[in-house]
């Protein structure tokens, strides 16, 4: 049982880390989700296939929202990779390669500040 603050919390938090495309909560939390997954796969976190896998699996997320922007239009084309690095072991490097390409291309990217730390931006 969530209160209406903690609804409107996750509502907000959704919106402004997937992007308002003006099509739903729920587009917007897998958005979140896509970005998060690709940056764990590119910062070599996360194994491409295994990660590929987990990241794809929003995919129902995808089907509603058609025009969710790049977070959500690559998903077929990672789950693709993935369904033929299982078949097909003399693909699989370039399956993987694929993966990370795509990841490196969605992720948030490390920015140093002052102080040596960083801070996360998501791609334009």
């Amino acid at each position: 049982m969530t209160t209406v603050t903690q609804q409107r919390v996750g509502k907000e938090l959704m919106l402004a880390l997937g992007g308002d495309h003006g099509d739903g909560i729920h587009a917007a939390g897998a958005r979140a989700f896509s970005v998060m997954m690709s940056a764990r796969i590119a910062d070599g976190f996360v194994h491409p296939v295994i990660g590929g896998h987990v990241w794809s699996s929003i995919l129902p997320a995808e089907r509603r929202a058609r025009h969710g922007g790049p977070h959500l239009t690559v998903l077929p084309t990672i789950a693709a990779a993935v369904d033929t690095w299982r078949t097909s072991p003399t693909d699989r490097a370039r399956c993987e390669r694929l993966i990370i390409d795509l990841a490196h291309a969605r992720g948030w990217q490390k920015l140093p500040t002052e102080g040596g730390s960083w801070h996360a931006e998501r791609p334009t």
